[in-house]
């Protein structure tokens, strides 16, 4: 099973939805990291097994910066919100 870490841009309401389907998904906010930078939260998503979901485009740039670099995360999920 995959497990997520929603960043704090994604709404309650999604992740609250995704949980009620089965989905296993922690929110920075729950985390005690909801104004962590970027890069704190993909560093704590990777610390915890889960694939990062966001919808923050930075968040696709620093991925591409840390697979670049050779430094290994877990994942992460880009979502469009349009």
């Amino acid at each position: 099973m995959i497990r997520f870490y929603f960043d704090h841009n994604v709404h309650v309401s999604v992740v609250e939805q995704l949980r009620a389907h089965g989905i296993d998904g922690m929110m920075a906010r729950e985390d005690g990291h909801a104004r962590a930078s970027d890069d704190v939260l993909l560093q704590r998503a990777t610390e915890s097994g889960r694939v990062m979901v966001s919808y923050d485009r930075d968040m696709l740039m620093l991925a591409a910066n840390w697979q670049a670099s050779g430094r290994a995360f877990t994942g992460v999920v880009s979502v469009d919100p349009n």
